[in-house]
């Protein structure tokens, strides 16, 4: 009984919220493949209470666990690609800012003092055609002094940097491009002589700390995460310990994420190559639903027994047919590892919105419907709240840093 009222009330509400980016915390940087932070709102404000786990497996840009904190739960994040890493530990172990500004003043003087003997000459061609000499020398000090295995203010620091890297606007350091995803070094070079286009230069400093103003503009979130690097099937978590998942695993054979990000990526001295073959997105069904299979058997052990999971699947096209995947992982994994179905959510997608709309319908097999799969473990999850509050949000924070 309780679990058919809950079937009636699961609805796709998040489309209700007006502001769709919601907390300024998630426009740190866009992400292929990723999900509006109305989704685990949704979840979060109605089936948690302060202080409970919340969990992704597959965390990407973090945006789970970072909407977590900012609404008072301990929001933890787990991915085996290390951009999705920094980008998701920048969002939950957020800095105060005065760390942030101490930080950035010693390295602009430090630039300052060494900006002479940077040697831009070696980087690769496929760099240098992107960004003006000047904004180049910043960026390789950066990249040479900036390093996420430093502690919480370094990753932040390149967390907002990947996100204003590339772009089409002033508030982005390169060649005018689009901001989500790395076009091809060919296909950039073509453009750029069709287009006759100018290399702006930009102050790498100036734009970060632009860039960080609006990324904090709605205040640092209320609680402090965590972020795993590593893979999804052996989490470093308790058993027993989290209540809610909201996640969206690997699309099949649809993204490169390597890639696709091979700018940022050369910023962390990470190969393409070796991202993408570490994440191994190249599964047919079979090979996708046992991985799943094992994903399940790990979600199982840390799930409290009242715990709530939320896979977002996209539907894929298998051999011209639409094949609804949310529905076949379900069939294969949910209920032999210990899981009870409470619905399967559609969530039509504007095409418009569906960041994997870069390439054309073919490309990537991808279809413009994801599915929400909502399970629960033992107990049917206690329903917190009734409904959710679109219009909270943390107070403004209008503090801006100076770091001149």
């Amino acid at each position: 009984m309780e679990a058919d009222y809950l079937k009636n009330i699961l609805k796709p509400d998040w489309k209700l919220q007006k502001n769709r980016r919601g907390h300024s915390l998630h426009s740190m940087c866009t992400y292929m493949a990723s999900f509006p932070p109305g989704i685990p709102k949704y979840f979060i404000e109605m089936f948690t209470q302060e202080n409970d786990v919340v969990f992704d497996p597959f965390s990407g840009r973090g945006t789970t666990p970072a909407e977590a904190c900012i609404l008072g739960r301990k929001g933890i994040g787990n991915d085996l690609n290390p951009l999705a890493y920094i980008l998701t530990r920048s969002k939950v172990r957020v800095p105060d800012r005065d760390a942030i500004k101490k930080r950035l003043v010693n390295l602009k003087n430090k630039w300052l003092t060494e900006k002479e003997k940077i040697d831009i000459s070696k980087e690769p061609d496929k760099i240098k055609m992107i960004f003006h000499p000047y904004t180049l020398n910043q960026l390789v000090f950066l990249k040479n002094n900036l390093n996420y295995k430093n502690g919480d203010i370094d990753v932040f620091l390149i967390g907002n940097l990947m996100g204003c890297i590339h772009g089409s606007s002033k508030g982005f350091l390169s060649v005018s491009m689009p901001n989500t995803f790395s076009m091809s070094p060919n296909y950039i070079k073509k453009y750029i002589q069709e287009k006759k286009l100018i290399l702006p230069k930009r102050d790498v400093f100036e734009v970060l700390e632009n860039k960080i103003n609006r990324v904090l503009e709605d205040g640092i979130p209320e609680t402090t995460g965590e972020c795993f690097y590593g893979d999804a099937r052996h989490v470093k978590l308790d058993a027993n310990s989290v209540k809610l998942i909201v996640s969206s695993p690997p699309y099949l054979k649809v993204i490169k994420y390597g890639m696709y990000n091979w700018i940022r990526l050369w910023f962390i001295n990470e190969e393409p190559e070796m991202v993408d073959e570490k994440l191994d997105d190249t599964h047919n069904l079979p090979n996708y639903l046992i991985f799943m299979d094992e994903v399940f058997k790990e979600v199982n052990r840390i799930m409290r027994d009242d715990g709530l999971i939320v896979f977002i699947i996209g539907d894929v096209i298998k051999k011209d047919v639409s094949v609804n995947l949310a529905e076949e992982v379900w069939k294969y994994s949910g209920e032999k590892n210990g899981f009870k179905l409470l619905k399967i959510i559609e969530d039509n997608i504007e095409k418009n919105n569906k960041t994997t709309k870069i390439w054309n319908e073919k490309r990537g097999k991808a279809t413009p419907t994801d599915r929400l799969l909502v399970m629960y473990k033992k107990r049917i999850p206690t329903l917190i709240n009734r409904k959710v509050n679109w219009n909270k949000c943390q107070n403004k924070d209008k503090t801006l840093l100076r770091y001149q």
